[in-house]
Parts: C-alpha cells; structure tokens; sequence
C-alpha cells in the first residue's frame, strides 16, 4: 500500500523565481508501482509539480516523480512507470486532502475540468515530454537544474 510518512520540508531557493525548491531532510515514500521504498534526500533540488508553467497541486506526488527521473534513480524505470509512480503519489496525497463534496454549479464543473487535466493530461504530457527524463542526477545542484 502506498505510503508517504510525513510531508516534505522545502525551501524556495533565492533567486528561482519560486521554480526551484530545496528539500530539507529526507522524504520517503513507499509506492506500489515501484514495489519499494524510496527516498528523496536531503538537499534534493526539484521543481514541485510542473509541466511547463503550470503549476499542479500534489507538491509530493511532483518530488516523487522528479525523484523517478533522475538518471541514478534506482530501480531503473521508464517514463511510463514514472508517470504511473506520479499519479499514485497524486491519489494518495489527494485521498489525504479534506476535499468538499459539496461543491455544486460552475465550480463543481471547474473542479471536474481542473481534475481532468491535473490528473490525466497532465501525466501524459510527461511520457512524451522531450529533454527532462534522466537528465540529472539526484543531487544535481540548482545551477545544474536551471542551466546556469
């Protein structure tokens, strides 16, 4: 069953525009996909939950996913297991959300659009987004992250 302990603890890193973000300590999570836990270490450089400039709102299931992707990322995996660890991590940080049921007329209907394209399109824009899979490793620095 998927797990994630505890959330994570960041940093927005000066001078990133609030893109990058710098982890703390160390955040485990257990994921189903993988059959194992992982970690992101301390000190781990990512940029939350985005594709593109669309900023997502499952921050944990985004560090996962970023963690995945890295070059020295073990077990090695592919981009479609990847984006599957991603929308594990999302379902289990949205089941964890007080979400209201509620919710009725135009913003019931947002939410049903916003959902769509957060939880579907969104993961499968990264299976084919060229340029970002196992381009970096774990610790890669933010210089190396923002091509500085």
């Amino acid at each position: 069953m998927t797990q994630i302990p505890f959330p994570i603890k960041l940093e927005i890193i000066p001078g990133s525009r609030g893109r990058f973000n710098r982890l703390y300590e160390n955040w485990p999570f257990y994921s189903d996909v993988l059959g194992c836990w992982s970690m992101a270490p301390a000190g781990f450089v990512w940029d939350l939950e985005s594709i593109l400039s669309y900023k997502g709102e499952n921050p944990m299931a985004g560090t996962g996913h970023d963690l995945v992707c890295r070059s020295d990322f073990f077990p090695k995996i592919d981009k479609i297991t990847a984006a599957m660890v991603y929308a594990e991590l999302a379902a289990f940080e949205d089941a964890q959300s007080e979400k209201q049921e509620n919710e009725t007329g135009l913003w019931k209907l947002w939410q049903i659009f916003h959902d769509f394209i957060t939880r579907r399109v969104k993961r499968n824009v990264v299976i084919v987004a060229p340029g970002y899979f196992q381009k970096h490793k774990i610790m890669a620095t933010y210089e190396e992250m923002a091509g500085l």
